[in-house]
Protein backbone atom coordinates (compact mmCIF):
# COMPACT_ATOMS: atom_id res chain seq x y z
CA UNK A 1 0.00 0.00 0.00
CA UNK A 2 1.30 3.73 -0.94
CA UNK A 3 1.25 6.28 1.39
CA UNK A 4 1.75 9.65 0.18
CA UNK A 5 3.00 12.72 2.64
CA UNK A 6 4.56 16.55 1.66
CA UNK A 7 8.24 16.34 1.51
CA UNK A 8 10.90 19.24 0.23
CA UNK A 9 13.87 17.13 -2.30
CA UNK A 10 17.39 18.50 -2.96
CA UNK A 11 19.43 16.17 -5.12
CA UNK A 12 22.69 17.19 -7.36
CA UNK A 13 24.78 15.38 -9.57
CA UNK A 14 27.58 13.55 -8.42
CA UNK A 15 30.88 13.92 -10.36
CA UNK A 16 33.85 12.25 -10.93
CA UNK A 17 36.42 14.02 -13.04
CA UNK A 18 34.28 16.20 -14.51
CA UNK A 19 31.62 13.38 -15.70
CA UNK A 20 27.97 12.94 -13.87
CA UNK A 21 28.62 9.25 -12.30
CA UNK A 22 24.85 10.00 -10.61
CA UNK A 23 22.90 11.80 -7.83
CA UNK A 24 22.56 12.68 -4.56
CA UNK A 25 19.10 13.03 -3.21
CA UNK A 26 18.44 13.91 0.12
CA UNK A 27 14.03 14.17 1.27
CA UNK A 28 12.54 15.88 4.29
CA UNK A 29 9.24 14.59 5.86
CA UNK A 30 7.37 18.52 6.34
CA UNK A 31 4.19 16.15 7.73
CA UNK A 32 5.34 17.99 11.16
CA UNK A 33 5.28 21.44 9.16
CA UNK A 34 2.41 21.18 7.52
CA UNK A 35 0.48 20.22 10.66
CA UNK A 36 1.83 23.10 12.70
CA UNK A 37 1.43 25.70 9.74
CA UNK A 38 -2.08 24.26 9.50
CA UNK A 39 -3.09 25.04 13.38
CA UNK A 40 -1.28 28.33 13.46
CA UNK A 41 -3.83 29.40 10.36
CA UNK A 42 -6.84 27.81 11.98
CA UNK A 43 -5.82 29.87 15.84
CA UNK A 44 -5.27 32.97 13.44
CA UNK A 45 -8.34 32.74 11.92
CA UNK A 46 -10.85 31.39 13.86
CA UNK A 47 -12.19 32.59 17.36
CA UNK A 48 -10.52 30.61 20.20
CA UNK A 49 -13.74 29.90 22.57
CA UNK A 50 -16.10 28.89 19.91
CA UNK A 51 -14.01 27.70 16.93
CA UNK A 52 -16.15 30.41 14.29
CA UNK A 53 -14.90 32.26 11.80
CA UNK A 54 -14.97 35.96 12.72
CA UNK A 55 -18.79 37.38 11.07
CA UNK A 56 -17.03 39.33 8.25
CA UNK A 57 -16.31 35.78 7.35
CA UNK A 58 -19.24 33.77 7.76
CA UNK A 59 -21.69 36.36 6.28
CA UNK A 60 -19.06 36.34 3.11
CA UNK A 61 -20.05 32.40 3.32
CA UNK A 62 -23.24 33.12 3.68
CA UNK A 63 -23.68 35.27 1.07
CA UNK A 64 -21.92 32.57 -1.09
CA UNK A 65 -24.16 29.58 -0.49
CA UNK A 66 -27.32 31.94 -1.17
CA UNK A 67 -26.06 32.60 -4.17
CA UNK A 68 -25.42 29.08 -4.60
CA UNK A 69 -28.49 27.84 -3.98
CA UNK A 70 -30.47 30.32 -6.35
CA UNK A 71 -28.44 29.31 -9.33
CA UNK A 72 -29.38 25.30 -8.36
CA UNK A 73 -32.59 26.32 -6.94
CA UNK A 74 -31.67 24.16 -3.84
CA UNK A 75 -33.55 25.08 -0.67
CA UNK A 76 -31.23 26.68 2.32
CA UNK A 77 -32.12 27.35 5.81
CA UNK A 78 -29.86 29.40 8.28
CA UNK A 79 -30.34 29.25 11.82
CA UNK A 80 -28.99 32.26 13.71
CA UNK A 81 -29.14 32.06 17.33
CA UNK A 82 -28.39 34.97 19.92
CA UNK A 83 -26.50 34.07 23.33
CA UNK A 84 -27.45 37.05 25.76
CA UNK A 85 -24.62 38.48 27.62
CA UNK A 86 -22.00 35.84 25.18
CA UNK A 87 -19.66 38.86 24.53
CA UNK A 88 -19.21 38.80 27.95
CA UNK A 89 -18.34 35.41 28.45
CA UNK A 90 -16.45 35.20 24.98
CA UNK A 91 -14.71 38.13 25.56
CA UNK A 92 -13.62 37.30 29.23
CA UNK A 93 -12.55 33.76 27.68
CA UNK A 94 -10.16 35.31 25.26
CA UNK A 95 -6.09 35.61 26.13
CA UNK A 96 -4.87 39.08 26.64
CA UNK A 97 -4.35 41.19 23.65
CA UNK A 98 -6.59 39.24 20.96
Amino acid sequence: MAHTFPCSCRHRPSRQRRSVTGYVGISYDLTERKRADEYIYHVAHHDPLTGSLPAPCSRDRLEVAIERGRRSQDTLAVMMVDLDNFKRVNDSSRPPGR
